[in-house]
């Protein structure tokens, strides 16, 4: 499956815009919202705006108060 995103930072934006509108979710959901890979959506999620929230295999991911904070800069542009 080809990545639609060109660039890392154009793949977090998107990752970062999907959890804000649906809450924490896993990387497999994450991956089949944003259209990207599993390993493509692991790399992003080592970011400082996004968390792992619980352990184990389907770990749940949201985002961090930088994460947050990004998404009312970006609703307020």
């Amino acid at each position: 499956m080809p990545d639609p995103f060109s660039t890392l930072t154009e793949r977090r934006l998107a990752v970062l815009k999907v959890l804000a509108k649906r809450g924490p979710l896993t990387i497999q959901q994450i991956a089949a919202e944003t259209g990207s890979s599993r390993h493509a959506v692991e790399r992003v999620l080592n970011y400082e705006w996004f968390e792992r929230l619980n352990s184990g295999r389907a770990s749940l991911f949201g985002l961090t108060e930088d994460g947050k904070q990004k998404v009312s800069e970006c609703e307020s542009t």
